[in-house]
């Protein structure tokens, strides 16, 4: 892996990966991530580069301000929690 993830009640929702932070986001997120240069995760594969639609790093603008860090962080959670039914399902019981 090579990388810190982070987790919610056994969801994940975030990574660091080569210094650089990735949230798990949606289509609202990532078009204002995109706005400001946020790229997907990325990787090499004997098959070649792979990009993680799912993952988009996290812009500087974002990083330095704790209030939006803390909006995209909680948008973040809330997508991860909403489209992995199994691991949401036991954290609500």
């Amino acid at each position: 892996f090579g990388g810190f993830g982070f987790r919610l009640g056994g969801i994940p929702f975030a990574m660091v990966m080569r210094n650089t932070l990735y949230f798990v986001i949606d289509s609202d997120l990532r078009d204002f991530f995109v706005s400001m240069g946020s790229e997907p995760f990325t990787y090499k594969s004997t098959a070649g580069t792979k990009k993680l639609q799912r993952y988009y790093s996290v812009p500087d603008e974002i990083l330095e301000d704790h209030q939006k860090l803390a909006a995209a962080q909680g948008q973040s959670v809330a997508f991860a929690m909403k489209t992995n039914y199994k691991s949401a399902k036991a954290w609500k019981a």
